[in-house]
């Protein structure tokens, strides 16, 4: 387990896995409980961007609903929020804060029963396509 600063907090115990969020598509390096996160490759920017999501995640009070962060391509980031209500598409690791302020501003618009993608990726625009 890790915090929003990425520090290695310890192994989680079988009862906390569901409240944990699944981060994937990384390879950590070797893991020492009070270090920061490495990557099998030292990729620091990578490390860098996980932890700049989990803190807008933390800081707007988004990481309840969160079931998975995909890392996978760095590029083209997605997030799986509300048990697969939306899909945050947030691209690359630029303006991470800002395209949070957009997922958000977003989401105070949306109805009940939308289902979809919100697109940040241009780091600009937000756009919701409904599924």
């Amino acid at each position: 387990t890790i915090d929003d600063s990425c520090k290695i907090l310890g192994k989680a115990a079988e009862g906390e896995l569901q409240d944990l969020i699944p981060i994937l598509g990384i390879s950590p390096g070797t893991l020492m409980i009070g270090e920061r996160l490495t990557t099998a490759d030292g990729d620091e920017a990578l490390v860098d961007y996980i932890a700049e999501v989990l803190y807008q995640l933390q800081e707007r009070g988004l990481a309840s609903q969160v079931s998975r962060i995909d890392f996978s391509d760095p590029s083209a980031v997605k997030v799986a929020y509300g048990s697969g209500k939306y899909t945050f598409n947030l691209g690359g690791s630029s303006s991470v804060e800002y395209k949070f302020g957009m997922i958000v501003s977003v989401m105070s618009q949306l109805k009940e029963g939308d289902v979809g993608i919100i697109d940040v990726s241009d780091g600009t625009t937000a756009h919701f396509s409904p599924n």
